[in-house]
């Protein structure tokens, strides 16, 4: 993977977004340190509460804001289990008739984007669905509209 990060646009912004942010002391061109950051938690001594949208903006515009996309760590994170190639793999509890349901997920590593998530019914495929998905706020966003809960 060439690039790990990637230079969010505001639209993405959301409370529970996860990025990162530099404090450029140093240099204004040449980050010193990157921080973590989860919008809405503690964003709020970054910018100012009236103009936050201005503000947020202008840093990333600055190149002071930038993404992790989505890897192998972060899907783990959400509780699948890595397998071969690529895959991912979680049981979950079926609420409707009282079985497992297997959760795969594919990931395209190269595309920093295209996520495969299939689904199976005592070892039988049910349904798949194919998503672009960037990072791992998105990812759990996507989770939880589909039942699946970290």
């Amino acid at each position: 993977m060439e690039n790990k990060y990637y230079t969010p646009s505001i639209k993405e912004f959301h409370v529970g977004f996860e990025f990162e942010f530099s404090d450029y002391v140093s240099s204004p061109k040449e980050p010193s340190e990157w921080h973590k950051g989860n919008f809405g938690s503690n964003t709020a001594h970054i910018f100012d509460q009236e103009s936050w949208e201005y503000h947020l903006e202008d840093q990333i515009n600055k190149g002071h804001i930038r993404v992790k996309y989505l890897d192998k760590e972060d899907v783990e994170s959400l509780g699948f289990k890595y397998e071969k190639h690529y895959t991912f793999k979680k049981y979950i509890d079926n609420k409707y008739n009282k079985t497992k349901t297997l959760i795969r997920i594919e990931y395209d590593w190269n595309n920093h984007s295209n996520v495969l998530i299939e689904f199976y019914n005592q070892n039988n495929f049910t349904n798949g669905m194919s998503f672009i998905i960037k990072n791992k706020s998105e990812l759990r966003i996507l989770l939880k509209q589909l039942g699946i809960d970290e």
